[in-house]
């Protein structure tokens, strides 16, 4: 009974924060929820990684200047590939001498490569001609390929600036005064800037307002343009106030996972807003979440990600999934092992363990940033490939991205 009401509940509530978000416009038809519960049995789907992801290793060229400082999933997430350019974004901790060190604001950088990893230019730098810190830890950053346009948002200054593909300042936005801007998303011609941390409950209980969840800026005329907003019931607590929210780009828009609420919300190019899965939630302690990894007409590959900082669900373990939307049926992926030492081991096995971390700025696409350490330490292990590029480096080379583009199920080889 306790398990039926939760459930219904919650639907409810899903549903309550669909006429909440009317104010930035829903569909005129919501889909379907889709209704998961970690702790079920979901049948297993015979696939391998590679029945559904073209999968290729990339070295990124480039030395001294050009080094990448930051690793693995802090500079996963800031990297965008199309079809002739890799831009990397430099701004997040990195590790030296088998320690992690704390961002340093003068040495990020966005540098830009070409498709076959051949360092190109630094596009722009944290720290400008003065000395001055512009950019800081995790800069959001938006590309427009048409145009060959940036835009990159300022935590320090408070500001978008945009640049061209050489690094030139083309305009800076008027100062954004309230709230520190985590993602971005382009739409045409409108920038989506997202503020996770719109309310936090501060160290002595009082609720702090930190500006608008969501705010809308057209890059053509420089404005923002007014909207009602977007707004979650519950604000960020003590114990959840450094959790990530997660951004799913997919080809017709973004899905937002946050621990502020158990649905994912879907926002597509005319900024409509839509309720697409519910997480079932067992813990009070625990906050069970469904994060997208990709989107095609035929699935929605997703995995779980439990954000804890008490008691562990112990019905949890790490695990993938796929939605088959004509069958509306979710499966389980095959996984050998749900906890190895690094995730990379069960992929080389052409099986499914892909987390949130592996998300990148680029549709459908999931990236492992491989350091050159890492690959020497686990050489067994490595695919054939990766065995010759890894015995073709030396320590000090930038790493090595293993890029998973995502499929159609048509386009499957039978």
């Amino acid at each position: 009974m306790k398990h039926k009401f939760f459930l219904s509940a919650a639907t409810l509530l899903a549903a309550l924060a669909c006429i909440c978000l009317s104010g930035c416009r829903t569909s005129e038809k919501a889909p379907d929820l889709i209704v998961v519960d970690f702790s079920q049995d979901y049948p297993l789907l015979d696939l391998k990684l590679s029945d559904i992801a073209d999968i290729s290793y990339i070295p990124l060229q480039g030395k001294d200047s050009a080094k990448l400082l930051s690793h693995g999933s802090s500079l996963q997430k800031h990297i965008h590939i199309d079809e002739e350019h890799i831009f990397v974004g430099d701004f997040s901790p990195y590790m030296k001498d088998g320690k992690w060190h704390r961002f340093s604001p003068q040495k990020g950088k966005l540098e830009l490569f070409d498709i076959e990893g051949k360092h190109l230019k630094t596009v722009f730098k944290a720290q400008n001609e003065n000395e001055q810190i512009t950019f800081g830890v995790d800069t959001p950053y938006e590309i427009d390929t048409e145009k060959e346009e940036i835009y990159a948002y300022s935590g320090y200054s408070r500001f978008i600036r945009t640049f061209n593909y050489n690094g030139d300042i083309l305009a800076n936005s008027n100062t954004i005064t309230r709230g520190e801007i985590k993602h971005t998303k382009l739409f045409g011609d409108t920038l989506v800037l997202l503020n996770p941390y719109s309310q936090i409950i501060i160290f002595n209980g009082e609720l702090r307002d930190e500006g608008a969840t969501m705010r809308l800026y057209n890059i053509n005329t420089g404005q923002f343009i007014p909207h009602k907003g977007l707004h979650f019931a519950k604000p960020y607590g003590l114990n959840d106030i450094y959790l990530s929210t997660i951004l799913t780009h997919t080809a017709n828009g973004i899905y937002i996972t946050t621990s502020r609420t158990d649905t994912v919300y879907h926002i597509n190019r005319k900024i409509e807003i839509t309720p697409k899965f519910l997480s079932v939630q067992h813990c009070e302690d625990a906050v069970n979440l469904i994060c997208p990894l990709a989107e095609t007409e035929d699935y929605i590959l997703f995995c779980n990600s439990q954000d804890s900082k008490s008691e562990r669900d112990k019905r949890f373990k790490n695990a993938n999934y796929i939605y088959m939307k004509r069958e509306k049926q979710i499966y389980q992926l095959p996984c050998s092992n749900h906890f190895p030492k690094n995730n990379e081991e069960i992929l080389w096995k052409d099986e499914f363990l892909l987390q949130d971390y592996y998300l990148t700025k680029t549709p459908n696409t999931l990236v492992s940033v491989l350091a050159i350490s890492f690959l020497k330490e686990n050489y067994n292990l490595l695919p054939d490939k990766l065995k010759r590029i890894t015995d073709a480096s030396s320590a000090d080379d930038n790493p090595v991205l293993m890029i998973m583009k995502f499929k159609h199920f048509d386009t499957i080889e039978e």
